[in-house]
């Protein structure tokens, strides 16, 4: 499977967004790759780390985004559109 394949969902979610920053619950990324998540995605900051390495982390950096916060006792993540020069 090519890296991030399994979150390409997500992927085209978000580049079909033009807001600087949304909020998304996880339950919402589920929806999107149509599958769970990883239980580390529930309990480690980690998980949602803007590292080229992580697949999960490449598909919202190819489509512009960053995480920039965490919040799982309400399980939300939120992202920030950045430039696509900052990402290549």
């Amino acid at each position: 499977m090519p890296k991030g394949e399994k979150y390409i969902g997500l992927t085209n979610y978000l580049k079909n967004k033009t807001v600087r920053s949304i909020r998304i619950s996880f339950n919402e990324i589920e929806k999107q790759i149509r599958g769970t998540l990883p239980e580390s995605a529930y309990k480690h900051r980690a998980f949602w780390s803007n590292t080229h390495t992580n697949s999960v982390a490449f598909g919202w950096l190819k489509a512009g985004y960053k995480t920039i916060s965490v919040d799982f006792k309400n399980q939300q993540v939120t992202f920030e559109r950045v430039r696509w020069e900052l990402i290549c």
